[in-house]
């Protein structure tokens, strides 16, 4: 950098290098707030994710909770049970598969 009166005057090689940083550090403070960005979404998701595990297991240890998820699988047992039974009972049945009679045991 020279003075001519009272302008600095600096040279293109100088002028290069400046740009070229102020590139490379606007680059990293864009990569900054990206990382940041997507630390902040990371976070809300792990709270979010215990949060709702703290509930749920708050739920299901409750007597209430328990009585609600009781009430809802038999209420789902009594609407398929009929349907079930029906497709599990055969028409019909083979007549029992004839076996030897025992020889008695002499002593």
């Amino acid at each position: 950098m020279t003075y001519k009166g009272d302008k600095p005057i600096i040279s293109n090689r100088t002028a290069m290098l400046i740009t070229d940083m102020a590139l490379i550090i606007a680059s990293f403070i864009m990569f900054q707030k990206i990382i940041n960005f997507f630390a902040v979404i990371s976070l809300l998701a792990s709270l979010t994710t215990l949060g709702s595990a703290y509930f749920a297991y708050k739920f299901i240890t409750s007597p209430k909770g328990q009585e609600k998820i009781k009430n809802i699988i038999v209420d789902n047992l009594k609407e398929n049970m009929p349907g079930l039974i029906d497709k599990q009972i055969p028409k019909f049945t083979q007549p029992a598969i004839p076996s030897k009679p025992k020889a008695p045991i002499n002593l």
